[in-house]
C-alpha cells in the first residue's frame, strides 16, 4: 500500500513540475504571455472580437494594432451592447476565438452600411487609442462582456490590421517556479517512500532458531 502511495506522489510531483515549467516559460520573468503578430483583413471597415472571446475576468490584456504605411487606426474596448449597436448592419471581420499564443479563428459578418459616426467621438469606450500606423490599449478584463474593435477612423472599406495580444498575470512566473519546486519535493518524498517499502520487502528472512541437544546433554525431562 505504501509503495502504491509512493508512486502516486511521484506522478503527482512530476505533473506539478511540468505544469510549473510550462507556466514559467510561457509567461517569462515579465509575467506576460504574448502572441505573435497576426494579420486580419476585412472587406468592411473593422475587425472586432465576439462577446465570448473575452467573457471572463481576471488578467490584464494588452493589445497593439498596427497598419502598413502609417495608415490611421483606432483601437477601442467597449461593452458588447454598445459595440453591437455601433456595428449593426456594417460588414466586418469577427474574431471568434483566441488560443494564445498562436491560434485565432475568424468569421465574416455581412452588412451594407457604414457606422453612423467615426469611433473617436464616441463616449462609451472603456479604453481607446488611435494613431498613425499603430494604437495600443491595456485593460483588466471586467466582469461584463466586452468587445475589442480595430477600425479605420475614416471608415474606409478594405481594412487590414496586424494585432499583437498579451496576457499579463502578475506573479505567474514566480508561481510557476514555486509549483515546480513543490513538485520536486513531492516526487522526492514519493520516491523515498517507494524505495523504503521496496527495501523492506527485499530484506531476507531471518532463519528460524532450532534447539539442538548435544549427545550426553540432559533433555528438558532430565533424561540423556
Amino acid at each position: 500500500m505504501r509503495r502504491a502511495g509512493g508512486w502516486l506522489l511521484v506522478v503527482a510531483g512530476l505533473l506539478l513540475i511540468a505544469g510549473g515549467v510550462v507556466a514559467a516559460v510561457a509567461f517569462g520573468p515579465d509575467d506576460r504571455l504574448t502572441s505573435g503578430r497576426h494579420t486580419f483583413t476585412s472587406r468592411g471597415v473593422a475587425v472586432a472580437t465576439a462577446p465570448t472571446v473575452l467573457a471572463y475576468s481576471g488578467p490584464t490584456i494588452e493589445l497593439t494594432a498596427t497598419r502598413k504605411s502609417s495608415a490611421p487606426v483606432f483601437l477601442g474596448v467597449g461593452h458588447h451592447v454598445d459595440v453591437a449597436d455601433y456595428l449593426r448592419r456594417s460588414a466586418y471581420t469577427q474574431i471568434d476565438s483566441i488560443d494564445l499564443p498562436q491560434h485565432f479563428s475568424t468569421s465574416v459578418v455581412r452588412g451594407d452600411r457604414l457606422p453612423a459616426a467615426g469611433p473617436a467621438g464616441l463616449d462609451w469606450w472603456l479604453v481607446s487609442d488611435s494613431g498613425s500606423g499603430s494604437a495600443r490599449v491595456v485593460f483588466p478584463l471586467p466582469d461584463d462582456a466586452v468587445d475589442v474593435v480595430a477600425i479605420d477612423p475614416k471608415l474606409r472599406r478594405g481594412f487590414e490590421v496586424m494585432v499583437t495580444a498579451a496576457v499579463i498575470q502578475e506573479g505567474a512566473f514566480v508561481g510557476g517556479l514555486a509549483m515546480s519546486l513543490a513538485g520536486v519535493g513531492l516526487a522526492v518524498g514519493g520516491w523515498v517512500l517507494r524505495s523504503g517499502t521496496a527495501a523492506r520487502n527485499l530484506r531476507p528472512a531471518e532463519p528460524a532458531h532450532r534447539a539442538v541437544r548435544l549427545e550426553g546433554e540432559p533433555g528438558p525431562d532430565g533424561l540423556t
